[in-house]
């Protein structure tokens, strides 16, 4: 069972030089806006995107990190001792050969490396939980 369309006939008239001339034209397509040129001096309306507004809210402490968990800052002098507990420990695994000062350098990173790799850790040239772990730093 289909839709059956039905087009009605108008006339439009047409001035020529001396006579008036009707030409047929379907009613339905006078009424599409398709059919008519775009020239007809109507604009259409774009439609355009409004972001947002930004908010300067401060997240609710629901979904903040709690401050009393178990991550903290570890200063300098921390770092330097944990660093030189590592290069030690890389040394009496044979991984590193440089002088245990603290500082990760490029030695102390191809070594931890190595190490990592060797050890089925993620390989990352530094100083992860895992390593300390691996090599018995706490």
């Amino acid at each position: 069972m289909g839709v059956v369309g039905y087009f009605y006939e108008t006339r439009t008239k047409v001035r020529t030089r001396s006579t008036h001339k009707y030409i047929p034209q379907h009613r339905s397509h006078q009424s599409h806006s398709s059919h008519r040129s775009s020239s007809s001096g109507s604009k259409r309306s774009v439609p355009t995107y409004t972001p947002p507004p930004r908010s300067n809210s401060t997240p609710p402490a629901s979904i903040l990190p709690d401050s009393s968990s178990s991550s903290r800052t570890t200063t300098s002098e921390e770092f330097t001792r944990i660093a030189k507990r590592v290069q030690q420990g890389l040394k009496a695994y044979g991984y590193y050969n440089g002088e245990v000062y603290g500082m990760v350098g490029t030695d102390t990173k191809a070594a931890l490396s190595k190490f990592q790799a060797d050890y089925d850790i993620k390989v990352t040239g530094t100083i992860t939980p895992d390593v300390l772990e691996a090599l018995g730093i706490s």
